[in-house]
């Protein structure tokens, strides 16, 4: 049986600790209408390890799979499994701090473009890495833990 993860992906409502990748230098934040218009699309997407020598968070390669996504108070939870031959690089990439989530998007939609933290209106998924916490732009508001067999 593959190994199960779970984790938080960022918290409802909780502007970004720093701009994400392809924000325009911009934090955003996502509303709780907008995550459950698009959580389902998280089921099925791929879990990507982060490239360790990169400053951002290039995927390097597919290490699992996301099963389930789900709200937890404020939390968006993932939960799926791991690619069994990946375990390894994972954990060699954990030895840079404790392991956060980045989501990758496409076709994102933003409220005001003259506003300070774009609010996230519209969303499409395509994926999800594992990082170390402080290269994240939801820093440690996000957490991905290995948490055995399925």
């Amino acid at each position: 049986m593959p190994r199960r993860f779970k984790g938080v992906l960022f918290k409802i409502g909780r502007a970004s600790w720093r701009a994400p990748v392809g924000s325009r230098n911009h934090r955003v934040v996502l509303n709780r209408e907008v995550v459950q218009q698009s959580i389902s699309q998280l089921v099925g997407l791929p879990v990507w390890d982060c490239d360790p020598i990169s400053k951002g968070h290039q995927c390097s390669r597919k290490i699992g799979k996301i099963e389930k996504a789900f709200i937890d108070g404020i939390k968006v939870c993932i939960e799926g499994y791991m690619i069994e031959d990946s375990i390894f690089n994972m954990q060699a990439s954990a030895s840079s701090g404790n392991l956060g989530l980045s989501f990758d998007t496409i076709n994102a939609h933003v409220k005001s473009i003259n506003s300070l933290v774009y609010e996230i209106i519209k969303v499409e998924f395509i994926g999800v890495t594992v990082l170390p916490q402080n290269r994240g732009a939801f820093g440690t508001d996000t957490s991905f833990h290995v948490i055995g067999e399925g």
